[in-house]
């Protein structure tokens, strides 16, 4: 799903800078595979952006992403990400929140000089969002909940609104963007985020783990994702508390001898979401020129991909 993207960090305005920011900075921008910002390039492509416009809402939506990951990771005392050293336990705390507070407000300099007050508005909801599903995943800490409704909540505030934003922000550039198309791209960036979340969840067993992240990393942080929570379904008290506490994935199989059915279980409930986003994608059509519909196809195959990762 890779696409060719411009440099998206301000090299203009970094440079005059403090040293250490400019190194927080090229060291969250350095690598990831910016999904957001290719979603948007995908869209803005086939609707009439030009690049600098494209480039421009590429980022902003990765200043904002990168800077909730600063601060996520203090927060959430992670010390590795992307295979380097969070920017908090390499530098200082201090300087990592800092840092996320600098790309948010070279968001809000970017937006000030679009003037484009409703671009402002979905911009200030989808950062408000990700405080809010925060806010919501402390309060399930330590293991206080294993509700997998109450868990898909929390994604659609972290991770859902932000694909959201991606669907959202190249029409509302364009001046094409009303109520019904809203309801419509709401809908799908909701599911996609869900879509992205539950697979991240999966990763996180080792599961279509093509990029050998670290696993059990929500278990370390004492919170259940959706797949845990799935897991949990129907289970004993023993085996939530073995969960709990699990230290490897050959624990995590010894408490639960069905493992590999509960993933095919988990990917079946997925699959229908796809099917449901996908049927969505056909509503856009009426909002599309005959060209423009060429956009549907591409859509479905991110749908695809942002699940199953092939």
């Amino acid at each position: 799903m890779s696409r060719s993207l411009p440099y998206l960090l301000d090299k203009k305005d970094l440079q005059k800078q403090p040293i250490e920011l400019i190194k927080i900075c090229e060291r969250i921008f350095s690598k990831g595979k910016k999904l957001r910002a290719q979603l948007v390039s995908l869209i803005g492509c086939n609707i009439g952006l030009n690049k600098k416009e494209s480039l421009l809402l590429s980022r902003i939506i990765e200043y904002v992403h990168n800077s909730s990951l600063l601060h996520d990771d203090f927060i959430d005392h992670s010390k590795t990400r992307r295979q380097n050293k969070t920017a908090w336990f390499e530098f200082s705390p201090s300087q990592a929140v800092l840092a996320g507070d600098y790309l948010l407000a070279k968001v809000n300099i970017y937006l000030a000089q679009e003037r484009n007050l409703t671009l402002i508005e979905k911009t200030a909801t989808a950062i408000s969002e990700l405080a809010k599903g925060e806010f919501l995943q402390r309060e399930m800490l330590p293991f206080k909940n294993k509700d997998l409704k109450r868990r898909d909540k929390i994604s659609a505030l972290k991770t859902a609104s932000l694909f959201k934003w991606c669907l959202q922000a190249p029409f509302i550039y364009k001046s094409r963007y009303n109520l019904k198309l809203e309801k419509i791209l709401d809908q799908i960036g909701l599911d996609i985020g869900l879509l992205f979340q539950r697979s991240d969840d999966l990763i996180d067993f080792n599961v279509r783990n093509k990029d050998k992240k670290n696993c059990l990393v929500d278990i370390k942080e004492k919170h259940f994702n959706s797949f845990s929570c799935f897991l949990l379904k129907n289970s004993s008290i023993q085996q939530k508390k073995q969960l709990q506490k699990a230290k490897s994935l050959s624990a995590i199989y010894k408490t639960f001898p069905d493992f590999k059915d509960k993933v095919k279980d988990f990917d079946c409930i997925n699959s229908e979401l796809i099917k449901k986003t996908e049927k969505n994608l056909q509503k856009l059509k009426v909002f599309l020129t005959k060209k423009e519909q060429e956009l549907i196809p591409h859509l479905k195959e991110w749908t695809h991909f942002l699940y199953w990762r092939e």
